[in-house]
């Protein structure tokens, strides 16, 4: 504040304390730079400072630490294509956070601990909390992949075989580091997946400065880069994606053991059946029982009246043995229930790291943030555990209870139905050809009945509507769903790019099935595989399509397990065998309107060429008429030869009237070279014609 008063009083004051401080070390700093000429010249005048700053300036000694602040709000955000900053820094086992009173890491707990599946809201919820909490300038989720796809092409063969940290959600101002990589040992990010070994008996310590403390009960550490421009030791050089700045980083891992599998299904419907045959043996044994014990009650009521007509004595001794009787019957141990504890479902450990920075801020973020973190971390990362665990538990029962054949029944009752329609198309397809005109031909007989069976299989998807539509809920996929979808959403223009996850082009499930729905399936029922196609995506051509479906597992394969998904393979079977038809028939038409054209063109330029002629020939004649008329006035010898030769020009006259008389009579029917042409030009704008 006195600064700044004393420069609005003294404004040549001010001018003349900063040159008598640091305008000579700032003119020798950018004087370095413009000798230098660094890539980075931030980074470089930070450097430099710092490095002057040590040589020259006896560090003070350091005031005793103050109480962490909350982290202030951002004093200048990046621009949304800014990409950030991955600081490698040194690794300190996370600390237990004592949090101030935040309602939005409670509330995002509360909605983890109900989600019925960790999907894309769940994480943007979870970063939208992390922004809130920390005031952060950009939050973002890097997964361990083992699939380098999507890496970038200038990295080596051994950098491709590496796993990747590959970034799947983030914030906003993020955005354009979702589906990039960075390779195995840059960046802090890798830190976060070494375990931590704890010696026996060591107890928690107090962090030095900056830095997070060792906790108990987490076996991998967090990292906090206070100032990500600190380059000195004990930090790392600090790798930046774009511009330099200031600010600070924090890594968080999340790391569970996910379930999902088609083993882990098997595993849970063995345990369900096992409990089902126990609780029907015990419903069985405890039926026995009842039984037994109404037998010795009716006994005993048989005796108890035999004895009322007999002596006191007799009734006396009748009742005393019934009673004993009774008394042991109910004095038989009830069966001890077996217990059949849960199984453990086998697991694959999958890895996330929840990252932060605060690049462009005016101050770094404490370390007790790190705990903060950490807690919303460890309830996505239970969620995750939770839902998939709760997953492969539905998997199990829909299965054990018999979903498979009420599905393979209502696919069998549909391809009833369906015979007919195939039956009824293949006649009214053949009726249409004969009303339009169009050659019979074999290939014409072949897609005509090819479509009756195609529209047949629509009519049977539109008979499995219901089931077909639960693939967008069904969680846990076999590997046949990924292509057998995706390649029914390909068929309707959907790229393969919609149905991967950033930086990757081979689809998967999670975004395969957020395309998939009513809309979709309609659109696929409605299709229609014949006549000329022009393709947004080239992944749509029949030959792509063809190669796709010829890689499916058989349909006894799938229906074995998934009953609908085999009569999407029917139907995408059927499509291409209709369109391969309907494409080679169209090439055929295609070849004979060319040869046509090629001949029309010949004999309309031959017939053009003798009209020409003709024309020359009957001008001749005029020129040799008038020729004659004009010479009439000769001797009589010249009349009489003019005679002669008048009849001598009759006769030609008549017989060249005559060849023309033929040749009109053998003219061949002449066609519109430019419709034909257009025609053509039409038929070859189909993108399949192209694979032929």
């Amino acid at each position: 504040m006195a600064s700044s008063s004393s420069s609005s009083d003294d404004p040549s004051g001010a001018v003349d304390y900063l040159q008598s401080t640091v305008g000579q070390l700032l003119t020798e700093a950018i004087a370095a730079v413009a000798k230098e000429r660094p890539v980075d010249a931030v980074a470089f005048l930070s450097t430099w400072l710092r490095t002057h700053a040590k040589e020259h300036v006896k560090e003070p000694s350091r005031p005793p630490k103050p109480p962490a602040e909350e982290p202030s709000q951002p004093s200048q955000q990046l621009p949304a294509e800014d990409l950030t900053a991955l600081a490698v820094g040194p690794v300190f086992p996370p600390t237990p956070w004592s949090p101030w009173p935040n309602p939005e890491v409670t509330a995002l707990s509360e909605f983890l601990s109900t989600a019925q599946w960790v999907g894309e809201g769940a994480w943007e919820k979870a970063i939208e909390c992390v922004e809130k909490t920390t005031n952060a300038t950009g939050v973002y989720v890097g997964l361990f992949d083992t699939d380098s796809e999507g890496i970038d092409t200038a990295a080596t063969e051994e950098e491709k075989a590496a796993p990747v940290v590959r970034y799947v959600h983030a914030s906003a101002s993020h955005k354009g580091l979702v589906g990039t990589c960075l390779p195995q040992g840059q960046g802090a990010t890798w830190r976060v997946w070494e375990k931590v070994v704890a010696e026996e008996g060591q107890e928690e310590e107090e962090a030095p400065e900056g830095q997070a403390s060792k906790s108990k009960g987490r076996p991998y550490p967090s990292v906090y880069v206070e100032d990500v421009l600190d380059a000195t030791p004990p930090l790392q050089p600090i790798k930046f994606f774009d511009m330099t700045r200031l600010g600070s980083f924090i890594a968080v891992p999340i790391v569970y053991q996910s379930c999902i599998s088609p083993a882990g299904i098997d595993i849970a419907v063995e345990h369900i059946k096992a409990v089902k045959e126990r609780d029907a043996k015990l419903a069985e044994l405890r039926a026995q029982r009842a039984e037994k014990e109404a037998e010795e009650a009716e006994k005993a009521a048989e005796k108890e009246a035999a004895g009322a007509g007999a002596g006191e004595e007799g009734g006396a001794e009748g009742g005393g043995e019934g009673e004993k009787e009774g008394g042991e019957a109910a004095m038989e141990p009830e069966e001890a229930v077996p217990e059949i504890p849960l199984p453990e479902l086998p697991g694959v450990e999958v890895k996330y790291a929840l990252c932060l920075d605060t690049l462009g801020q005016s101050r770094p973020l404490p370390s007790s943030v790190v705990g903060c973190i950490e807690e919303i971390a460890d309830s996505v990362g239970e969620a995750l555990r939770r839902t998939e665990e709760a997953a492969v538990w539905e998997a199990a029962k829909e299965r054990e209870e018999g979903w498979v054949g009420a599905a393979q029944e209502a696919v069998t009752k549909g391809l009833e139905v369906v015979n007919e329609v195939i039956e009824e198309g293949e006649k009214e397809a053949m009726a249409k050809l004969e009303e339009a005109g169009v050659a019979v031909t074999d290939e014409a007989k072949k897609v005509a009945s090819l479509k009756a069976h195609y529209q047949g299989m629509a009519q049977l998807l539109k008979h499995l509507q219901t089931h077909l539509l639960e693939l967008a809920t069904n969680k846990i996929p076999e590997s046949f769903h990924v292509p057998i979808v995706s390649t029914a959403l390909t068929v309707l223009g959907h790229p393969p790019s919609a149905m991967s996850v950033p930086g990757k082009t081979k689809p998967s499930w999670e975004p395969t099935r957020a395309l998939w729905g009513e809309q979709p399936l309609a659109d696929l029922i409605a299709y229609d595989p014949t006549g000329v196609k022009t393709y947004t995506h080239p992944t749509q051509r029949i030959a792509k399509i063809a190669a796709a479906v010829e890689a499916f597992p058989t349909i006894e394969d799938i229906d074995k397990t998934h009953p609908p998904l085999g009569a999407l393979h029917r139907f995408l079977t059927a499509l291409v065998k209709v369109r391969q038809a309907d494409v080679a028939w169209r090439k055929t038409l295609t070849d004979s309107k060319k040869a046509l054209l090629a001949e029309q063109t010949d004999l309309q330029a031959k017939i053009k060429a003798k009209e020409e002629d003709k024309k020359r020939k009957a001008a001749e004649k005029e020129a040799a008429k008038a020729a004659a008329a004009a010479a009439a006035e000769g001797g009589e010898g010249e009349k009489e030869g003019e005679g002669e030769g008048g009849e001598g020009g009759g006769a030609a006259e008549e017989e060249e009237g005559k060849e023309e008389g033929e040749e009109e009579g053998e003219m061949p029917e002449l066609v519109d070279l430019k419709a034909l042409e257009s025609e053509i030009a039409e038929m070859e704008k189909d993108d399949d014609l192209q694979d032929i």
